[in-house]
């Protein structure tokens, strides 16, 4: 048996059989609701200009949901933008 792995979460092709003939290209993917906006399979755009990470780098003391209300965005982007800047520190 091989790996588990989540419904949809790996394209088709990955698991062509070996000696197997691709005829074809898979299909486009699909929109998702009613927006039509993109699948998350490729990262979304920032709302954030790098400027505004910037500051919120430089305030690690002020309330999250403060800065959401300020950049108009959620406090999980906030949280998320601390996050990635914690763990950029962290590596480097």
């Amino acid at each position: 048996m091989g790996t588990y792995v989540p419904w949809g979460s790996v394209t088709p092709l990955r698991y062509v059989p070996p000696g197997a003939v691709i005829i074809a290209d898979p299909p486009e993917r699909k929109k998702a609701g009613k927006s039509g906006r993109s699948t998350y399979q490729q990262p979304r755009r920032s709302r954030l200009s790098p400027e505004q990470i910037e500051a919120i780098h430089r305030s690690p003391n002020r309330p999250l949901r403060e800065l959401a209300a300020e950049y108009e965005v959620s406090h999980e982007t906030i949280r998320a933008v601390r996050q990635r800047h914690d763990n950029l520190a962290l590596e480097g």
